[in-house]
């Protein structure tokens, strides 16, 4: 696997990820690097696979694998009825589309950004419905307004004086 700045570099020369996201890319990176089962173990006589991350924390329960998802994925975020908006009618958004931008800290959540209301989000994995193989950004539309100004890709250059 390519080091995190190589990894960096290849988001950064993508044209489908808005110039604001790139930082959220590379982390959402070295989140799966360090998340995915490598390491075996064992656990009440039995063999198990722990991450990086269980390795160096000695935990030893497996991270599940099933709220692990690819940067820019589209999903479905249910919205509780206590943060709804308006009053109880059958127009009332009980939902919210949105783009997985990463994962919050400390907390089973996703970063998402809403595609509606241009922001970022922390959305609960419980609350999220993925739609793998579906990526938004591919359409300009849903980029931020200030990325239609901003370059699509950056190449570093140093000069020497």
């Amino acid at each position: 696997m390519p080091d995190p700045p190589r990894i960096g570099l290849h988001f950064t020369q993508s044209e489908w990820v808005p110039s604001l996201f790139w930082g959220d890319a590379v982390s959402h990176y070295i989140y799966t690097r360090n998340n995915i089962p490598k390491h075996e173990t064992e656990k009440n006589g039995e063999k198990i696979f722990i991450s990086p991350n269980n390795k160096l924390e000695g935990v030893v329960n497996p991270f599940s694998l099933k709220h692990l998802v690819a940067f820019g994925t589209q999903c479905t975020c249910y919205i509780p009825p206590p943060r709804r908006s308006g009053k109880k009618q059958p127009g009332q958004v009980k939902s919210m589309e949105g783009v997985i931008l990463g994962y919050v800290d400390d907390m089973n959540a996703y970063k998402v950004w809403d595609l509606k209301e241009k922001k970022i989000r922390e959305v609960s994995f419980y609350f999220t419905v993925v739609s793998e193989g579906f990526f938004p950004f591919k359409n300009k539309k849903n980029w931020p307004e200030e990325e239609e100004k901003e370059p699509t890709s950056f190449f570093p250059t140093f000069e020497l004086s």
